[in-house]
């Protein structure tokens, strides 16, 4: 059985599409926020996915993440982890308790298409055990896996870095992963990114 993960924080303002400021004052980063999960919701819930999860952070009681699970068919969990490494990590394995293949994804590329992620599930039903989808700027969109990942699997990884994808893939190496990658694909982080993508108010 096939599970979604979509990594979210909490639009609250401040700590939410931080880099985006000056370009974006703390409300216009909010807002964008929110409109990349609600366009990520959007596509998740059209992938061959049997069970979406939302992983909130720091937990699932913001107002938002309840509206989009009466929007969308959502599980609500809370993140756990001291860094994004860790909470990715935990995510994945405790998914894996329950599903054979887990489709990790943050909420920041709004590109995404269910073709695109139907194509990453079906290389978990083949002869992969990992799959990532690399971000344009050097780190990763997607991370699929079929197998539990070891404790130390991001070791060395510095996150918002251009050599995420380039450290993360030498690991992958160290434990002789099979493993494929898919088309790099655009994210949201800064504020040069944002012509091409423009926030929208639709999930009111």
């Amino acid at each position: 059985m096939s599970c979604l993960q979509i990594l979210a924080k909490a639009p609250i303002p401040g700590q939410v599409k931080t880099r985006m400021q000056p370009h974006l004052n703390p409300l216009e980063c909010v807002q964008l926020h929110k409109s990349l999960l609600h366009k990520t919701l959007q596509t998740t819930t059209r992938s061959n996915a049997k069970t979406i999860q939302l992983w909130c952070h720091p937990n699932t009681q913001h107002v938002f993440f309840t509206q989009m699970q009466k929007r969308f068919p959502l599980e609500l969990i809370s993140q756990r982890g001291q860094d994004l490494g860790e909470r990715m990590l935990t995510a994945i394995n405790q998914g894996l308790l329950t599903h054979n293949a887990i489709i990790l994804i943050g909420s920041d590329c709004p590109f995404f298409s269910a073709d695109y992620l139907n194509k990453a599930f079906q290389l978990l039903q083949s002869e992969r055990d990992l799959v990532l989808g690399p971000a344009k700027d050097g780190g990763f969109v997607l991370l699929g896996a079929n197998r539990y990942l070891p404790p130390d699997f991001f070791k060395g990884v510095i996150w918002g870095e251009n050599t995420a994808l380039e450290k993360t893939l030498k690991r992958v190496d160290h434990y002789h992963f099979r493993y494929e990658t898919l088309q790099p694909l655009q994210d949201i982080d800064r504020p040069e990114d944002l012509r091409y993508f423009q926030p929208t108010t639709s999930y009111k």
